[in-house]
């Protein structure tokens, strides 16, 4: 089973097209502390733009992504990228690997080479470096800083293991019931239905049967000519409907979509198997998905970039956070009752809601940057020393 062949099932064209892009659309902001102890974005940072906008030169963040999420979905079940630093030593932009070409390998070095054989003597667990086939020939070796490394799963937390290889039974099955249902369309052989003489019927010539198949083509075969009235003289005319073993391979496709459901932990309905699915059961699947299915992989990505883009000493005070609010922009009336929780809480500033709908900012005169709180909120002693100064 290869890359280009598994996603030649639908279900699992629909299910990584659907994981690399949500995941993909979800910013990824560098946040730095702020003297209150509160966090912002860190706009001034190169790498926000790096991370927001623009990998490279040559391709957006979003591409970037989601290009890195399909490698992983799909085989080897891993993405690379290489690193490139600026002078001072930051990082500044990433450049994707094909991921065939690269093999990480625990090594030692030694006098300035890398060895993957551990040294005599050597007590050291090494190191990951990753070995980089050049396309004219030979090889690079990458230290593990200038690599950024995303996988699917893996046992020994370096080895990728690829969704496509682990279930390549189960989507072997869906290729091959795909195949054969087209091929029955394609070559079958099989008539839709069957002009039968009858018994005292003098027997016909074959110029009389071409002649007779020729005529009934060119009276009823075009769309527009469907539905006419047939005359039939010594004969009878028997439609032939689907075969048992045919309605099989329709059923056997549907248990093919919930296959890919599984191994990519997608609800049915958002691969469009709605069989099942209801206005109440979708809603709450939506935010399963969110909270068991891809949070998960969004927590994963926050941690590797973390581990690569951000220097050690910096990670007291910088971040990498996905907005998850993003995937509940469509539902309008949700996203404004938690704006609306917000400020009836005094975690949120119209401000910052205006920011995040991008509407235009409110004036501090007129309370734009003023947290606010409900009074039915207060401690009831807040009330009673109200009375009492009242009186």
């Amino acid at each position: 089973m290869t890359q280009r062949s598994a996603l030649g099932h639908t279900g699992v064209l629909a299910a990584v097209q659907l994981l690399s892009s949500t995941i993909a659309s979800v910013p990824l902001h560098l946040l730095a502390r702020d003297a209150d102890g509160g966090r912002e974005r860190a706009t001034s940072d190169p790498r926000y733009g790096m991370l927001r906008w623009e990998a490279s030169p040559e391709t957006t963040a979003f591409a970037f992504r989601q290009g890195q999420w399909m490698s992983i979905l799909t085989s080897p079940g891993a993405a690379y990228a290489e690193i490139e630093y600026s002078r001072a030593g930051y990082p500044l932009r990433l450049w994707r690997i094909p991921p065939e070409r690269v093999r990480p390998l625990r090594v030692w070095i030694e006098g300035g080479e890398v060895r993957t054989t551990r040294p005599e003597g050597d007590r050291s667990r090494g190191e990951i470096w990753y070995r980089v086939s050049q396309p004219t020939g030979g090889s690079d070796w990458l230290p593990p800083w200038r690599v950024l490394h995303q996988m699917w799963l893996s046992l020994d937390g370096v080895t990728p293991l690829s969704p496509i290889d682990i279930a390549a039974e189960a989507l072997s099955t869906g290729v091959a019931n795909l195949r054969y249902r087209s091929s029955i369309y394609e070559n079958s052989a099989a008539p839709g239905a069957v002009y039968q003489r009858r018994e005292n019927a003098p027997p016909m010539s074959r110029e009389a049967e071409d002649k007779l198949l020729d005529r009934w083509e060119e009276m009823h075969r075009r769309p527009r000519q469907a539905g006419r009235l047939a005359i039939i003289q010594e004969g009878e005319y028997k439609p032939v409907g689907f075969s048992p073993e045919q309605a099989q391979l329709i059923e056997g496709a549907h248990f093919s979509v919930l296959d890919v459901c599984r191994i990519y932990q997608v609800p049915p309905h958002l691969l469009f198997h709605l069989e099942k699915a209801t206005f109440s059961n979708i809603e709450h699947q939506n935010l399963q998905w969110l909270t068991l299915g891809l949070r998960a992989r969004l927590v994963a990505e926050a941690q590797e970039y973390t581990r690569k883009i951000l220097l050690p000493r910096e990670r007291g005070e910088l971040f990498l956070e996905h907005q998850l609010d993003e995937l509940l922009r469509g539902d309008v009336a949700t996203r404004w009752q938690a704006y609306r929780d917000g400020i009836e809480a005094g975690a949120m500033t119209p401000n910052q809601i205006a920011q995040r709908e991008n509407l235009p900012p409110i004036s501090p005169e007129q309370g734009g940057d003023t947290y606010r709180y409900n009074t039915s909120y207060g401690p009831a002693t807040d009330l009673v020393r109200g009375r009492s100064e009242a009186a």
